[in-house]
């Protein structure tokens, strides 16, 4: 018989679980931890923080990268405009310092990083729902996703969960899974009811405290792929139990799992990168939110710049300024060897700095969650 081997989901317990894979999952190494996470959950939800979430007032404006006209036009970052001026006396916004961090940058990071905790830890009134999308394949969408995942799981004292919600089986699970692998999204979406969560735990795998619902293994021989009926299916059984869930989209928005996953989201991840092509579709990625429907919410996205490639002849700043105008927030990951290998994550194996901006883009899809003005009970039990 298997063996399945867990961390305790207690933040701050590195304790080891082991148990055989036909028994109900066990989450905490001893009844004070599973008390304990109650207590956490408990004081999540008796605080009410400060008003959070931006004004859903005025027309929209779709926004277009290289827009010549109009209040916009200084964030223009096609390649023949003239350069917008630089502001050269910040190392934050330098790309060089973003890999190479000067140490009154780690220091202010240091400083800065009881508060970001503070944020992240901020609490929730129900079960909530995250989105990270763009129309371009291989921005590198999945690796936000989980490292978006990776820092609420490990900071937060309640149930986080990531789903592979591409039309395509897709590589989330392959990124993250290091204990157990479950059936995934399909025998999920399967199930009429789940009753507790160690059988759903049954369909999924875990990567520290993150809980993951990846791809079928025999999926890959369908034809029919993840549809919208499969997430909306799947997403009733998470809400139940899982505070916050993030849904990692596939390329492209017109597959009706991708537009279920974007209906039902609260915060909206837009991911591009300093590029131009980059760059492009997640400005187009935004117009398209705009166009149908959901403009609030595409003014209220986080924006997320990687940065492995760049345009030599476009100023960052211009591609930074441009989402600035048009996005809640720009966070700017920085290039990382561990991340552009494409293998399995190790959060200790990160360079700081990448830590840091995966805490702070964690603080900025909290403040974007409902909680603001009431207090809630979090998800099911």
């Amino acid at each position: 018989m298997d063996t399945l081997v867990r961390r305790c989901a207690l933040p701050g317990c590195a304790a080891t679980i082991e148990q055989r894979a036909d028994r109900p999952a066990r989450l905490y190494c001893t009844q004070e931890h599973r008390r304990a996470a109650r207590r956490m959950r408990a004081e999540h939800a008796r605080t009410v923080p400060a008003p959070l979430r931006r004004s859903d007032a005025g027309p929209p404006r779709a926004p277009e990268v290289g827009d010549r006209t109009g209040p916009t036009a200084p964030g223009d970052v096609t390649a023949g405009s003239a350069p917008a001026p630089i502001d050269r006396t910040s190392a934050e916004i330098n790309h060089d310092t973003l890999i190479r961090p000067a140490r009154a940058a780690s220091a202010r990071a240091a400083r800065q990083r009881p508060e970001l905790l503070a944020r992240i830890r901020g609490p929730l009134s129900g079960p909530a729902r995250v989105a990270v999308l763009s129309l371009k394949g291989g921005v590198g969408k999945t690796t936000v996703a989980a490292g978006l995942g990776l820092a609420l799981a490990e900071h937060r004292g309640d149930r986080i969960a990531v789903l592979d919600s591409a039309p395509d089986p897709g590589t989330l699970a392959d990124r993250l899974v290091t204990t157990g692998s479950g059936a995934g999204r399909r025998g999920l979406a399967g199930r009429a009811r789940v009753e507790s969560l160690g059988e759903l735990l049954g369909y999924a795998g875990l990567a520290g405290r993150l809980t993951v619902i990846g791809d079928d293994r025999a999926e890959s021989g369908t034809t029919d792929g993840f549809r919208a009926e499969h997430l909306v299916r799947v997403d009733e059984h998470l809400s139940r139990f899982f505070d916050v869930t993030i849904a990692d989209c596939g390329p492209g928005l017109r597959h009706g799992a991708v537009r279920a996953a974007v209906a039902a989201a609260d915060v909206l991840v837009v991911v591009g990168g300093l590029a131009v092509d980059d760059a492009s579709r997640a400005s187009a990625t935004l117009r398209w939110l705009v166009a149908n429907g959901v403009a609030a919410r595409a003014r209220d996205a986080v924006v997320v710049l990687t940065t492995d490639r760049a345009a030599p002849d476009i100023p960052a700043e211009r591609i930074r300024s441009h989402f600035h105008r048009h996005a809640r927030a720009v966070v700017e990951l920085p290039h990382d060897p561990h991340l552009a290998s494409g293998g399995p994550i190790d959060v200790d194996r990160l360079r700081a700095t990448t830590r840091e901006r995966f805490l702070e883009l964690a603080a900025l899809v909290v403040e974007g969650l409902p909680g603001a003005g009431s207090a809630g009970t979090g998800a099911g039990r």
